[in-house]
């Protein structure tokens, strides 16, 4: 048996509703040629990159950037059922952008 990683994770779809939770984060490694064009109330389409379990915020067809926050796993669970999230710009300040994610 080895230790840690994501192998203990569960899914609760009680725990954590596909439908009607909002999550605030920033953008992690974005991408600053696609941010420079955004503006505060932009939607950015939520993906799995490759169908595999790196979550994306997409600008059109540009990587916006990557989303890592502790509900990554849960949103991607949600994204494989079907569900579609985006993510709204709240703000971008010094090459960051402060996004609320949410279902479509």
């Amino acid at each position: 048996m080895g230790g840690g990683g994501f192998s203990s994770f569960r899914f609760n779809s009680q725990d954590f509703p596909c439908s009607g939770k909002q999550i605030n984060t920033q953008l992690s490694s974005p991408n600053a040629e696609v941010i420079s064009t955004l503006s505060a109330g932009d939607v950015l389409n939520i993906r799995l990159l490759g169908g595999k379990s790196i979550l994306v915020a997409m600008a059109g067809t540009e990587v916006a950037g990557v989303i890592v926050n502790k509900e990554m796993l849960k949103i991607i669970e949600c994204i494989k059922k079907g569900f579609a999230f985006q993510a709204i710009v709240r703000s971008i300040f010094s090459g960051r952008c402060a996004i609320t994610i949410r279902p479509t």
